[in-house]
């Protein structure tokens, strides 16, 4: 195997493709998809039943100051409170996923932000089993896909080696593999010869019930850079509100256009996360108020690191500066209208709704105003925790003194286009549910 050529095509289910075939299909954009469950979702193995409104805060809570934390830790910040256990990160979204011959389906965590490699559990009764497939292979230590940074050679093997910032970590043996996606038409088909790792050994990881992560960033090893040659490096979803909805993770020419005016801002280079796709973000506004807080927005210790985009993050993260500025604006309004302060869960900023107003004449929308001229516009509903029968609110955003990040709350109903070629992530609104039925 020391000089195995990386070969990535499509071909039915149980239909064998000669070589020849591979090299001229790889040259053409095909369309590919992958099912997309909320971790809400009574088809997600994580499904707990119904929560209430109170639960629901202090889960959105929970996961984020995790997940905030666990960022933070990667360069060096460290937060006021203990560090929480990683068990909370990771499945807020997940895929379903087809590997091997004959097929075993596994739910993968759906990670833009992290990790370099998409894994999975190879150990356990409810994970991926590698003795069962026809099509698994070990990558040799000579093989030239073993390299660094995500790779290196051990007795012969080519292993990894992930460590996560809080002191988890997951180790194992490089591999390829089929993985089986869906195509435009709902039929299966497969793309062969796919690097992943097969972990064997992890320590300080709740699993829950994900076997492992799908890598959708800029690593070299991440599934979208080495699907790059037939989806021409793009890939796009739309998280959506309906815990029972599901949507899809797409590729290439499977991708929808959606409707209305496309938003279009470049990727920068972040500080700490180089794999992770970020946006400068230069100014946010309250309504129609520009806070006019560029040095503050996506800023660490006078450093611009990038507003990461992140599919594992509940609630957006936002730089401590910044988030006292929105906070003071926020108070002064609701002051106005006279409400009464409340708490819920751990937020801050909380208040119950005074008899005779209306909700939407209370609460603002937020934009993110990012350089390139791209403006990202939250309905007001996204940027607050409402109750059930909207008498009581919360602010939906959690200050950081660590990486700045865009979360999934204040993501949803916007379609997301990623374009790893060209540098640019592409956003609108979109009504998720239905556009995927359409």
């Amino acid at each position: 195997m020391a000089n195995i050529r990386f070969l990535l095509t499509t071909m039915l289910l149980l239909h064998i493709t000669p070589l020849s075939r591979f090299e001229k299909v790889a040259s053409q954009l095909i369309d590919l998809k992958l099912r997309l469950i909320s971790r809400d979702s009574s088809l997600s193995p994580a499904y707990l039943g119904l929560m209430s409104h109170e639960q629901k805060v202090e889960t959105y809570f929970n996961i984020s100051r995790t997940r905030t934390e666990f960022l933070a830790t990667y360069n060096g910040t460290t937060s006021s409170k203990a560090m929480l256990p990683f068990q909370n990160v990771g499945d807020y979204f997940m895929v379903q996923l087809g590997l091997g011959d004959p097929n075993q389906n596994v739910y993968l965590n759906f990670d833009t932000a992290i990790s370099p490699l998409t894994w999975t559990q190879c150990q356990g009764d409810n994970y991926y089993d590698q003795h069962k497939s026809r099509t698994y292979r070990k990558i040799h230590h000579d093989s030239r896909t073993c390299k660094y940074p995500v790779f290196r050679r051990k007795n012969g093997d080519c292993i990894y080696k992930i460590n996560y910032p809080n002191g988890g970590s997951a180790s194992g043996v490089a591999a390829i593999e089929r993985f089986m996606f869906l195509t435009m038409k709902n039929t299966t088909t497969n793309v062969n010869n796919v690097r992943f790792g097969c972990t064997k050994k992890s320590s300080n990881i709740n699993y829950g019930p994900c076997s492992g992560i799908l890598s959708m960033n800029k690593s070299p090893e991440s599934l979208i850079t080495q699907l790059s040659s037939i989806t021409g490096g793009r890939f796009s979803y739309c998280l959506f509100l309906d815990p029972d909805a599901q949507g899809y993770l797409r590729f290439g020419n499977d991708i929808i256009k959606g409707k209305g005016k496309v938003q279009t801002a470049p990727l920068v280079q972040h500080l700490y996360y180089p794999y992770a796709y970020a946006l400068d973000l230069i100014d946010i506004s309250l309504g129609n108020l520009r806070l006019k807080i560029h040095k503050d927005a996506s800023h660490n210790n006078r450093r611009n690191t990038g507003f990461l985009i992140d599919t594992n993050t509940i609630l957006s993260n936002i730089h401590r500066a910044a988030y006292i500025r929105i906070r003071r604006v926020l108070a002064y309004r609701f002051d106005k209208f006279r409400l009464k302060k409340t708490s819920a869960a751990k937020l801050d900023l909380c208040y119950e709704m005074r008899s005779g107003l209306r909700l939407e004449h209370v609460i603002v929308s937020m934009t993110f105003h990012f350089r390139g001229g791209a403006d990202f516009r939250v309905p007001a509903e996204r940027v607050f925790l409402l109750n059930k029968d909207n008498t009581s609110f919360c602010l939906g955003l959690m200050p950081t003194d660590g990486p700045t990040v865009l979360g999934v709350m204040q993501q949803h109903n916007m379609r997301f286009t990623y374009d790893i070629n060209k540098g640019t992530v592409s956003f609108l609104p979109d009504d998720c549910v239905a556009s995927e039925k359409a």
